[in-house]
């Protein structure tokens, strides 16, 4: 149900949903008693918010018949596993009816369908009606320890997934040395460097009901993988770590079972792990560990790999191409960037940004050895600063926050602190700041170092104790929660990015709700915020920019099916290719003149974007354009790229221009009187000679 409320709470665009009248029933109602989602640690765990009422309204809902588990249950005899199991990996008729009844219901310009579990029989449907399906799960790395990540496959998640398909279908952007310890350090935090080595054989068991035992274990279940380290390990009795969400024990004696309080300490006392499908065999596998895997797992390609350099190489791939930022996969403009079927080599830029990296779309090969080397740096400098170590990167100057107590209230020099600790490199910042004891502001307002360019905020983290060392949790709300900025500014899914000419630098938040949680009312401490903040030239900023634009219009022109306007668009396309190519040279010669004047370019460039949503508005009741035309309406975009490079030479082209005219009037003048002169010359010459002629006669 978390999953339900997260899709309410990020994605703000209406949605369709098919689902069971559960989902729908109020938050204190006696049917959610216990639900765990409604509790203040998942939300921030997860980071969505319960739906009111407003939020509610704005969606479609189609309710799935409530009795059609109960028909189908003597099918299976009694069995409701037998039930998942058929409803995960079979074709089930009825339930293909009961998908199709439930989506006839809802509106029929459905883009996607999201599903958080494999289910043939809604492939089936979907396929039918030529809708895409994206099967969605939270990643096998998480937080704090890892990197967050989530799962996006259009084959299926916990079984049939596209990982290795992916891979060997374009290996290329792989084609690099990786070191696994680099890897592990770009992903994890410090604490999960490798701390062996064990002796112990580890067996790792799933949740009973859990889809990976149910229909992608390859018939395996917990009793036979426990049977078949006891056969291949005696005499010794192997370590046995049970699934937090488990319904049983291991009775000791019969094996020996792992209490260790963290995943990490239970590694550290192995030398190998065996699992179906678990995470716990990825994280193994990252602390190059001795892995056996019985299931369908989706990192299965990466562990029967023996060559050392090939399995780097997947390794990478799973880490950084296949496993999508967890901050990007509820986002709409990440789900339509992936419907697009980008290359593999843009969708690691765009997991490269959804981590906190830049990379430059100009046409360069993504430097993904480079990219994962800095994550690794900037991890382990994060991690020394959490730790208390001192601070590395540049000064602290032009680091600041100031707070208001309350809304209404000015701010004052008193009511401001310095980072407690500052990781830089340049072009990107994790910076902390701890608030005095008992503080809780409703405003705050962080500045950074005044750069002219785009300067990007992230990420924003919170927490509540006794000192920096606080646990903190990500923000997933920082647009909402956004008052004011220095300038201009404009948003991409989370991040949020100011364009200015060099001046003040500022982002101001509503944080008064934060300090009601139950840790902070309970226990006097401060409260520590910390905020991640990148930096780039304004170019690749206005590049970064029109690529969310052009993404826009192809979403809503892909629905556009008039002849007539095809034809128009076909024709613009290719003047504004032809215009690209000859005012691309030029761009560097008015980058100066443009990051003077940074200010109203920005606000023209919101302009557009207005102008861009107008349009899309427009073609929004026009019928799907056809799939052929995508790659050639992508060039419309670039059009549009053209045009804008074009304004900033305006100027000096009209100087320019107008000095030619005043040049070529004056000619045109001198050559006017000319024209005067010799008309009346040769009518005098001719007066002359007629007189003449009368003389003589």
């Amino acid at each position: 149900m978390w999953v339900f409320y997260k899709l309410l709470s990020s994605i703000e665009e209406p949605m369709a949903f098919l689902l069971s009248a559960d989902y729908l029933e109020p938050c204190d109602s006696a049917a959610m008693k216990g639900r765990v989602e409604l509790g203040q640690h998942r939300q921030i765990e997860h980071g969505y918010g319960l739906p009111d009422a407003t939020t509610l309204e704005r969606h479609r809902f189609s309710l799935l018949d409530p009795e059609l588990m109960t028909r189908l249950l003597p099918r299976f005899g009694g069995n409701p596993l037998a039930f998942f199991k058929a409803f995960l990996s079979e074709d089930v008729p009825e339930v293909r009816q009961a998908l199709e009844t439930g989506l006839s219901s809802l509106p029929d310009d459905i883009e996607v369908i999201l599903s958080w579990s494999n289910c043939p029989s809604l492939s089936a449907v979907a396929a039918a009606r030529g809708i895409p399906v994206v099967h969605l799960e939270v990643g096998p790395l998480r937080e704090p320890q890892y990197r967050p990540t989530a799962y996006f496959d259009f084959s299926g998640v916990n079984g049939n997934t596209e990982a290795a398909r992916r891979y060997e279908s374009d290996p290329g952007v792989w084609a690099q040395e990786f070191d696994v310890p680099e890897l592990r350090r770009a992903f994890s935090s410090m604490e999960c460097e490798k701390r062996g080595p064990g002796n112990r054989l580890g067996v790792v068991l799933q949740v009973e009901d859990d889809s990976n035992l149910i229909s992608f274990s390859n018939g395996f279940d917990n009793a036979s993988l426990i049977a078949k380290a006891l056969l291949e390990n005696p005499p010794e009795l192997p370590l046995i770590r049970s699934h937090p969400g488990s319904r049983f024990q291991v009775r000791q004696g019969m094996a020996e079972h792992d209490s260790s309080a963290t995943v990490l300490d239970f590694l550290a006392q192995c030398n190998k792990v065996v699992c179906v499908n678990s995470s716990v065999g990825l994280e193994a596998l990252m602390l190059e560990l001795e892995v056996d895997v019985e299931g369908d797992a989706s990192y299965g390609f990466v562990v029967r790999e023996k060559d050392p350099q090939q399995r780097g190489r997947k390794l990478a791939y799973f880490l950084l191409g296949y496993l999508v930022p967890y901050s990007q996969v509820f986002s709409a403009d990440y789900i339509r960037f992936r419907l697009g079927k980008p290359a593999e080599e843009e969708i690691a830029a765009m997991h490269l940004r959804g981590h906190g990296l830049e990379q430059d779309s100009g046409g360069a090969k993504v430097d993904v050895r480079g990219a994962l080397r800095h994550m690794a740096r900037l991890r382990i400098e994060s991690a020394r600063a959490d730790a208390g170590a001192e601070a590395v990167g540049g000064p602290q100057d032009g680091w600041l926050l100031c707070y208001r107590a309350r809304a209404d209230d000015g701010y004052a020099d008193d009511l401001s602190v310095r980072p407690s600790s500052l990781v830089s490199d340049g072009a990107a910042s994790v910076v902390k700041f701890v608030l005095p004891s008992g503080a809780r502001p409703e405003v705050v307002r962080i500045s950074a170092p005044a750069l002219a360019g785009c300067n990007t905020l992230r990420a924003m983290r919170w927490g509540w104790g006794g000192d920096a060392r606080a646990e903190l949790s990500p923000l997933f709300d920082t647009h909402l929660r956004l008052i004011s900025a220095s300038c201009a500014h404009f948003r991409d899914g989370e991040a949020m990015s100011l364009l200015n000419d060099g001046g003040e630098v500022y982002f101001e938040f509503s944080v008064d709700d934060l300090w009601s949680s139950a840790a902070a009312r309970a226990s006097p401490g401060h409260g520590v915020l910390e905020f991640a903040l990148s930096h780039q030239s304004a170019d690749s900023a206005i590049a970064h920019e029109l690529f969310r634009i052009r993404e826009g219009i192809l979403g809503q022109v892909r629905q556009a099916g008039e002849t007539s306007m095809r034809d128009e668009l076909h024709r613009d396309i290719d003047e504004l290719s032809s215009r690209l190519q000859h005012s691309s040279s030029q761009i560097a010669q008015t980058r100066a003149e443009f990051l003077e004047s940074n200010h109203d370019q920005s606000v023209r460039l919101n302009d557009l974007s207005a102008s861009v949503e107008k349009m899309c508005r427009f073609f929004e009741p026009l019928a799907e354009v056809q799939a052929s035309q995508a790659g050639r309406l992508a060039d419309m975009a670039a059009r549009i790229e053209g045009r804008l490079a074009l304004l900033l030479e305006a100027q000096d082209l009209l100087k320019k221009e107008l000095g030619d005219q005043a040049e070529a009037l004056g000619k045109a003048n001198a050559s006017i009187d000319e024209m005067k002169r010799v008309s009346e010359m040769t009518w005098r010459q001719k007066y002359l000679a007629k007189r003449a002629k009368k003389g003589q006669a």
